[in-house]
Parts: structure tokens; sequence; C-alpha cells
């Protein structure tokens, strides 16, 4: 379903590059490319409690036959959450 939790109006903290871990191993040259992208495309990632937001609409493929689900929220012990 949609999300329903409001954007924050706040920039993100920092520079997105430093936010996300992209590790030690990436040579220097595909890096710099690499965090271009990432500052291109900073609303796709979920930072300081947003959720990431991409403008695309993309299709699941069912089983043939089957039909989409759709089920309430339900609750679960502490013992199923830490299993899920």
């Amino acid at each position: 379903g949609p999300k329903t939790t409001p954007v924050p109006k706040e920039p993100i903290s920092g520079p997105v590059s430093e936010l996300v871990n992209l590790g030690p191993d990436i040579p220097t040259d595909i890096l710099l490319r690499l965090e271009e992208v990432l500052q291109k495309n900073t609303q796709a990632f979920g930072l300081d409690s947003r959720l990431g937001h991409v403008n695309a609409k993309v299709s699941i493929p069912l089983r043939p036959g089957t039909m989409p689900t759709s089920l309430p929220m339900y609750g679960a012990s502490p013992a199923k959450c830490e299993v899920i």
C-alpha cells in the first residue's frame, strides 16, 4: 500500500556518501562516480528516519491463477518478533 509516514522537512544530516556505508574496498575512480550517483539519488535512500522514495511503477509477477493478498497488521510475541 501507499507510504503513510510523513516526510520530514529538514534536510538529511550530512552527505549521503557518508551516511551510507560504502565499504573500504571500492577503488577511488569508482568511488567518485558512486558518490555522484548517490548524491543525485538521495531521495531513494531511507536516511535519518525517512523512507526512501523512487518515482517508478513496478509490477510484481504472481503465479498464474493467484490473487494478490491484502491482510491487516497482526501482533506477534517478542519471541516471534525476533524471528520475523
